[in-house]
């Protein structure tokens, strides 16, 4: 269920204009020279020219969602935590890079990050959310993120029905940093596999 709540949302921000994106003119065909809509093992076949040998597995235990993940990979002259693949009917839909963060450097990390991607492709608007009883500019922006009462989001958005979506995310664990390259289309196949292969 947590895995299908992650795509339909994933879904929800690329097709949302309320927080901070831009329309970038340029079309987004995939990921790490890896393009959208791409078999599993020609990405396989692509990382393993960069030396990179991934994990394969499947989404939620279904064999129609293939996914490839990569531990400790350098990505942006950043090591990630992961970066995960996402493979709808063998056909590549979706990237997501994980960093790590943590207070009092999660707004400086998350800012890094933006500033890398807003180089290839241009500048956008941020949006942070934040929870009662912490507001933006309180001086405590970095406790809020770092327990889950805040957050940090924007996107680029590509006139081929793509996105990129940076945020900060907050688990029991603690705070990341998770960029998503996805493409609309594909990722809405992917949604339709989960919801056929549900409990319910």
């Amino acid at each position: 269920m947590k895995n299908l709540i992650t795509l339909i949302l994933a879904v929800i921000c690329s097709t949302t204009i309320a927080y901070g994106q831009t329309n970038v003119q340029d079309s987004l065909t995939g990921f790490w020279g890896i393009p959208f809509g791409c078999s599993e093992s020609k990405a396989v076949e692509i990382l393993k020219q960069k030396r990179l040998l991934p994990t394969k597995g499947f989404l939620s235990g279904v064999k129609e969602l293939q996914t490839l993940t990569l531990d400790d990979a350098n990505f942006g002259n950043r090591k990630s935590l992961s970066i995960n693949l996402l493979f709808a009917n063998n056909k590549f839909c979706r990237a997501k890079v994980y960093y790590d963060t943590d207070t009092p450097h999660i707004m400086d990390d998350f800012e890094s990050v933006k500033k890398n991607l807003e180089a290839k492709y241009s500048q956008t608007e941020t949006l942070s959310k934040f929870k009662s009883p912490y507001e933006k500019g309180d001086g405590h922006e970095e406790t809020a993120l770092r327990l889950g009462y805040a957050e940090l989001i924007c996107a680029w958005l590509f006139n081929n029905n793509s996105n990129i979506i940076l945020a900060t995310k907050n688990v029991k664990s603690g705070v990341y940093l998770e960029v998503c390259y996805q493409d609309d289309k594909l990722i809405g196949e992917a949604i339709t596999l989960q919801n056929k292969n549900n409990d319910f």
